[in-house]
């Protein structure tokens, strides 16, 4: 059997495409923020402010994650939420104020929430369906995602100033990201008779963490 044709490898492929989708988007507004912070002229504390905001988000998302994972299924949360923040780069590279790049950050936060806890469940899904083990092939696929961001950022930082032309790349690699997990992650019954992944740590993999 070839890994093409292989339904473990199909899903440890799609799976991977959302833990490199979350490293990669991290990173990438992560990269920006000198820039962000000189076009909406920031003080360091607004800056900090700014980063809170995501934090903020991303907390107070897991009740709202447990209710979505009952309500749609982590295949389509996970596949929402990554199409999400894919728009969120181009909204906070379009914010033209402060209070609305607080906005993008705290949804960003939020739409990371569902999307950490949507992947986890997947990934521990395949391994349940085919006892095979990926997760920790998964976890380092968060970390090659910041990688790449980290390598396009430095090569766009030195063709362009332009963060709305950075973040148009990126949200390109996202979709290329999307349109391959959308092709092999399970279907809703994969996930149906697990425990929920918001009382279980699955969400190991936030980005504060990376």
């Amino acid at each position: 059997m070839t890994r093409l044709h292989d339904p473990f490898r199909r899903g440890q492929l799609a799976i991977a495409a959302l833990f490199l989708s979350l490293g990669f988007q991290y990173a990438t507004w992560a990269a920006r923020i000198p820039a962000i912070k000189a076009d909406l002229d920031l003080s360091a504390a607004e800056v900090g402010v700014l980063l809170m905001a995501a934090g903020v988000g991303a907390a107070v998302s897991f009740p709202a994650v447990a209710w979505l994972m009952r309500r749609m299924g982590s295949r389509r949360l996970a596949l929402l939420s990554q199409l999400g923040l894919a728009l969120l780069l181009l909204a906070l590279a379009a914010a033209p104020n402060y209070p609305v790049a607080l906005l993008v950050m705290c949804a960003d936060g939020v739409l990371v929430g569902c999307l950490n806890v949507a992947m986890n469940a997947q990934g521990a899904a395949l391994e349940t369906r085919y006892e095979r083990n990926t997760m920790a092939r998964l976890h380092a696929v968060f970390s090659a995602g910041s990688l790449l961001a980290a390598l396009l950022a430095s090569g766009m930082t030195a063709a362009t100033g332009s963060v709305a032309a950075h973040f148009g790349v990126a949200v390109v690699l996202l979709a290329a990201l999307g349109v391959t997990a959308r092709t092999g992650l399970l279907d809703e019954d994969a996930t149906a008779d697990r425990p929920d992944p918001a009382d279980d740590g699955a969400a190991a993999d936030a980005p504060a963490d990376a």
